[in-house]
């Protein structure tokens, strides 16, 4: 498999990084990926919790 290829920690299906979007990264120290569809559900799901990224990092209780 070509490097962009990963394989969703949500769906277990396979994607194309670089042709279909999507992420992959790290949370915390567990490696993981998320397809264009798991990651717009993880988004929303974010967003119904009221919590906007941008400004939960300028809270102080969430610096470190």
């Amino acid at each position: 498999m070509s490097e962009t290829i990963a394989t969703c920690s949500i769906c277990t299906g396979d994607f194309d990084l670089e042709s279909e979007g999507g992420i992959d990264g790290d949370l915390g120290i567990l490696p993981v990926a998320f397809c264009p569809t798991c990651l717009a559900g993880v988004t929303d799901m974010v967003s119904q919790l009221g919590v906007d990224p941008d400004e939960a990092w300028t809270k102080e209780e969430y610096k470190m």
